[in-house]
């Protein structure tokens, strides 16, 4: 029997497409500010003018509506857009930054935080002074995003992947690290349940113990 047929061929494709998605940011817990203060949470950082503030959203999935998700604005008019987007056949999460001042390429918009996992979970955080303490930084000091392989081990070397991407605006300086580490002794991917992505297995948790770090890009724009 032939299962290719145009109905089921659409419906495999679907799956495909709904299989492939990246699924999650760490989620707490309708307008900009509402959305805001839905999915940005910020808190001192002691003896500072600084703030740390992190970056949530609901878990994602093909049924889920492309497009931008959440905008983030500095003081300085610098800012950060979530997107959730197609990228060939994978839905993926991207953080985008902007920089009215900057230069071509900063006014454009960079990359600088994607999710590269089939069941992903990322976890985004960005620093910066509030010399007004309006609950908004005055500028960007650093954003990081991190991704967590937490499905069913995507590469298949037996190891837990993480990737890390740091940008400084103020150094126009941009890392990305690829971090592998031992999975804890009675966890076996996957980590997390597929429809719960960063709702990790207990006896899958932290601490992991590193196997090897290697930084694969180093750049400025």
């Amino acid at each position: 029997m032939n299962l290719f047929k145009p109905p089921f061929l659409f419906l495999y494709i679907l799956l495909c497409l709904f299989l492939t998605s990246c699924a999650s940011i760490e989620k707490k817990t309708e307008n900009d500010f509402e959305r805001y203060k839905k999915y940005v949470e910020c808190v001192p950082v002691s003896e500072s003018e600084y703030v740390k503030c992190s970056i949530s959203y609901d878990q994602s999935s093909f049924s889920t509506k492309k497009g931008k998700k959440l905008t983030i604005t500095a003081d300085s008019g610098e800012r950060l857009e979530l997107w959730w987007k197609l990228n060939w056949l994978r839905l993926q999460f991207i953080l985008i930054y902007y920089n009215p001042s900057g230069s071509e390429k900063l006014r454009s918009g960079i990359t600088i935080g994607k999710c590269s996992f089939s069941e992903g979970c990322n976890y985004g955080n960005f620093l910066g002074p509030d010399l007004d303490k309006n609950g908004i930084p005055d500028y960007f000091t650093e954003i990081i995003w991190d991704n967590w392989d937490f499905g069913a081990d995507d590469d298949g070397d037996g190891y837990l992947d993480r990737y890390e991407y740091v940008f400084r605006p103020r150094e126009n300086l941009y890392e990305v690290t690829n971090y592998k580490y031992f999975y804890p002794e009675k966890c076996t991917p996957p980590v997390s349940p597929w429809n719960d992505v960063c709702n990790i297995r207990s006896e899958c948790k932290a601490p992991y113990m590193l196997k090897e770090k290697r930084i694969l890009e180093s750049k400025s724009f």
